[in-house]
């Protein structure tokens, strides 16, 4: 099974995901302890404050 490459390419495509799944939520709460986030310009736009105490790239 191990030697068909379309198995070994999807169990590396599931095995990233998981990886930057559990490891994303971890480093971005870390940067958040270290108040690392966006500044946010007062534009007058809906919704832009709730993106203040987040890094730039996530959720």
């Amino acid at each position: 099974m191990f030697q068909y490459i379309t198995f070994r390419s999807g169990m590396a495509v599931i095995f990233s995901l998981l990886m930057a799944t559990f490891i994303g939520k971890r480093v971005i709460k870390m940067l958040q302890k270290q108040q690392i986030g966006e500044v946010v310009r007062d534009l007058g736009l809906e919704g832009q404050y709730q993106k203040r105490e987040r890094p730039p790239w996530g959720d």
